[in-house]
């Protein structure tokens, strides 16, 4: 998985991914494990470290929890993150955990009590306004962590030593020079390159088949014409919608859970900006120029065709997990001015502060807002384990899915006809479908007649009975001949636009100028429409060009006038390759380039050095657990 983070580097979720479950080996531990019961059968071993299926689970299911925090928008289910290997990652942690705990009981490596205290009095969430460490806030907030404060300064003592030895390892590393270089070279290098962009849509409109011709492309493409298979099913959910009403949250109970927590909810100043993230940097020339002239961020945006995305709440914490520069530039920033640009990883940054809440106590606004989620989130996740239970317990009883239905005082509803992508026969999707990622999946590998077992998921649970199965079939040619007319006609304008694109390839080829091709071939530039001759300039991860990223990458393969030849679903690509310009950065795009390095650096050697703790304290893992029987 390393190599596969690696080449995805221009992705932020990946990237996020990373530091949330590699870089936190020495800040999240698992505090608890080695309280747990001798009883418990490992499913890690460490020297004489042991960690149980229940803590892994659990450690599972807060590392999903962080990501979710982190990226709220992806709505990232804990059967998606296991899919996408968040459980390896886990296991990787806490393996990573207990080897530098075994290794600094090795090196007898000891926190003096003069760091543990200045650890927590700098630890902003036991300050008051001022800064100053608050005794009673500190007792408050350990209390609403479940702990005594002994256990807390045990577990924060265990913390600071795992920091020991993983600071060893990583405050050490050295990018070297050479590798600096050559990697300044991959990405800062820029290509020009003569442009041919031939539309599909643009190719010229044939005329319908004769019968023969048609029947024969009928019989080789019969797969295109098959109709979807369509399932007629009833089901009992357990969603927002149909458990409104056993989820109610009196006001008193809000008014006290505010009481109760307004002592420890303590909140970091948050920052709201406007936000324009670029990868060319054309386009912060151009937009700052705009900006100078008296635009706002919004309209100067807009004129380059780029949005202007509202970030709410910053926690500068947060941020710094996933871009340190970006967050030092959010909250060292004046109110209501434009900052920029910022380099990072992902591009340049244009921002502006529009909103700072400043740190201090929760407001009790935004705190029972807040706590009326979480409660009714709560009760919600209680209803729906009561009600599963129920459902669960009639039709194992023998209860049809009617009357287990009707014990919990639940609707059966019915869906007729729906293909695997929730679309009717008509083609639209169907109404009140519940946006459970699982629910269609399930739904076609149940056989007739079926009820399947309840399947919980992030955004609902659900219960399901097929009904009635419509197979995919082949519709005759004399029922579908409209239809087989105008996919003929579509592979053939694409065929007409392939053998045109071939021919404008070997004209490039030829070194006959762009001007002097036949003036009915349309090209396409960044800012024009329709030209003759055309000339771009592209960066390696240039995302804001129309051109296709696989097309880009392929330009960056050729030498000087090669040409190159690219498909999408609207239209080919012909390139022919006209120079090459070497890097031409400043300073501080290089210093943000070597910090990065040094981070992925630091994070590679990291894994290793956990890797070699492993095997020096005999670090197993029972798979056989893993696997289930």
């Amino acid at each position: 998985m390393l190599d596969v983070l690696r080449r995805s580097v221009s992705s932020w979720v990946i990237k996020v991914l990373f530091v949330i479950l590699i870089l936190s080996f020495s800040i999240w531990g698992v505090a608890d494990y080695i309280t747990r019961q001798p009883s418990e059968r490992p499913v890690i071993v460490v020297g004489n470290i042991t960690i149980s299926l229940k803590v892994l689970q659990e450690e599972f299911h807060r590392d999903v929890t962080r990501f979710q925090a982190i990226l709220d928008q992806l709505s990232v289910t804990a059967e998606d993150a296991y899919r996408m290997g968040f459980m390896q990652q886990t296991i990787k942690r806490l393996a990573a955990t207990a080897a530098m705990d075994m290794a600094a009981r090795a090196y007898s490596l000891t926190v003096p009590d003069e760091l543990l205290v200045r650890a927590v009095s700098r630890n902003p969430a036991f300050q008051d306004t001022a800064g100053r460490f608050d005794r009673t806030l500190f007792r408050h907030t350990v209390a609403a962590q479940g702990k005594s404060e002994d256990v807390y300064l045990r577990d924060l003592r265990q913390q600071l030593l795992r920091v020991q030895v993983s600071d060893s390892v990583i405050n050490a590393v050295t990018v070297p020079a050479t590798l600096l270089e050559r990697f300044k070279q991959h990405r800062y290098e820029k290509r020009v390159a003569e442009i041919v962009i031939l539309p599909i849509t643009e190719a010229p409109v044939l005329h319908s088949p004769d019968y023969t011709i048609l029947e024969k492309f009928y019989r080789e493409n019969t797969t295109i014409f098959a109709t979807p298979e369509y399932r007629t099913f009833s089901a009992i959910l357990l969603t927002g919608s149909t458990l409104a009403p056993f989820v109610s949250i009196t006001e008193e109970v809000i008014q006290k859970a505010c009481d109760d927590a307004r002592l420890t909810l303590r909140m970091p100043e948050m920052r709201t900006v406007e936000h324009v993230l670029l990868t060319n940097h054309a386009h912060v020339e151009t937009i700052l120029r705009f900006i100078r002239q008296g635009w706002s961020l919004v309209q100067a945006a807009r004129e380059t065709m780029h949005q202007v995305t509202s970030l709410r709440y910053l926690n500068r914490a947060e941020i710094e997990k996933i871009e340190p520069t970006l967050a030092k530039a959010v909250f060292t920033a004046a109110m209501d001015t434009v900052k920029g640009p910022i380099q990072s990883a992902f591009g340049w940054h244009i921002l502006r502060v529009v909103d700072i809440i400043p740190a201090g106590v929760a407001s009790l606004g935004f705190m029972r807002d807040q706590i009326k989620e979480e409660l009714i989130a709560e009760k919600t996740r209680d209803v729906v384990y009561e009600l599963s239970g129920k459902i669960e317990d009639a039709i194992n009883g023998g209860a049809s899915l009617e009357e287990a239905a009707q014990q919990v005082d639940l609707p059966v509803q019915v869906f007729t006809s729906v293909d695997r992508f929730g679309l009717g026969k008509d083609r639209q999707t169907i109404a009140n479908l519940p946006l459970i990622r699982a629910f269609l999946q399930k739904i076609f590998k149940l056989q007739t007649g079926i009820i399947s077992v309840m399947t919980e998921s992030k955004n609902g649970s659900f219960v399901v009975r097929i009904d009635a199965t419509i197979p995919s079939m082949i519709p005759s040619l004399q029922d579908i001949q409209k239809d087989v007319v105008n996919q003929w006609k579509i592979t053939q304008n694409r065929e007409s636009a392939r053998q045109k694109a071939e021919g404008v390839a070997e004209r490039l080829r030829n070194s006959i100028l762009l001007r002097d091709i036949n003036d009915n071939v349309h090209t396409h530039a960044a800012d024009t429409s329709s030209t003759t001759s055309v000339l771009q300039t592209f960066v390696r991860n240039d995302i804001d060009s129309p051109l296709s990223t696989t097309f880009i990458t392929r330009l960056f393969g050729l030498t000087v006038g090669e040409t190159a030849v690219d498909e999408t679903a609207e239209v080919f690509t012909v390139g022919r390759l006209q120079s090459i310009i070497a890097p031409s950065v400043d300073e501080s795009a290089i210093v943000n380039m070597k910090q990065e390095m040094t981070r992925q650096y630091a994070e590679d050697i990291f894994t290793q050095f956990a890797a070699a703790m492993g095997r020096e304290f005999n670090l197993i893992i029972n798979q056989r657990m893993l696997d289930g029987p």
